[in-house]
């Protein structure tokens, strides 16, 4: 198959991924970066402290990601998207 003939009949799968890479390029170290000191200072929290739950949470994701991951292979993806986007949404309110 062509390269052309493999983006012409998988274009729906491209665009989407295209399409939540650039929605999620604003991610947490980006927000780290801007906030961070912010945050140390509210909390009272050292560089190393605040490093070390930097540290817990990415590990913590990378875990989640492993264990959730799976859904990808099993549900549709319409309806994994919109769980996905529910959940951010979520975790944007809290």
């Amino acid at each position: 198959m062509s390269t052309f003939a493999f983006l012409r009949t998988n274009a729906r799968w491209l665009i989407a991924g295209l399409l939540l890479c650039f929605a999620s390029s604003f991610g947490q170290t980006f927000f780290i970066a801007l906030f961070g000191a912010e945050y140390r200072a509210a909390f009272g929290l050292s560089d190393g402290q605040f490093g070390g739950l930097y540290t817990a949470a990415t590990l913590a994701s990378a875990g989640a990601m492993l264990v959730v991951g799976k859904l990808a292979d099993r549900m549709d993806p319409a309806r994994l998207g919109a769980l996905v986007c529910i959940g951010l949404a979520g975790a944007a309110a809290l």
